[in-house]
């Protein structure tokens, strides 16, 4: 890609706060979390909206355990970055399970 192509930087005061949604806990460390650290350093305000608490994401430990250590760690790492407003939401996750017979779900 041509640097030319590229999307010039937003100037530094094009923006006071900033949203960040997410799927899950975690999701906006590996995304974007250096781009937070910058904003929030230079005073943006900075929230996250987790759409869910990441009850699904761990197999070694039940879903209530997962979910508490999930939401404990994102704001631990969201005050690493200087976010203290982090607002999870409880949306119903999906998680693929094995079918009947040990299968894994046929494609959709």
């Amino acid at each position: 890609m041509a640097a030319s192509s590229l999307v010039p930087p937003l100037p530094a005061d094009a923006f006071r706060r900033v949203l960040c949604v997410v799927a899950h806990p975690d999701d906006v460390e590996y995304g974007t979390s250096s781009a937070v650290a910058a904003w929030t350093a230079a005073g943006v305000e900075v929230a996250y909206l987790l759409l869910t608490r990441g009850e699904a994401g761990m197999d070694a430990f039940p879903p209530d355990a997962t979910r508490e250590m999930r939401t404990r760690e994102q704001v631990a790492a969201g005050r690493t970055v200087g976010v203290d407003d982090i607002k999870p939401i409880a949306l119903e996750v999906m998680a693929a399970t094995a079918g009947p017979d040990g299968s894994a779900p046929a494609p959709a």
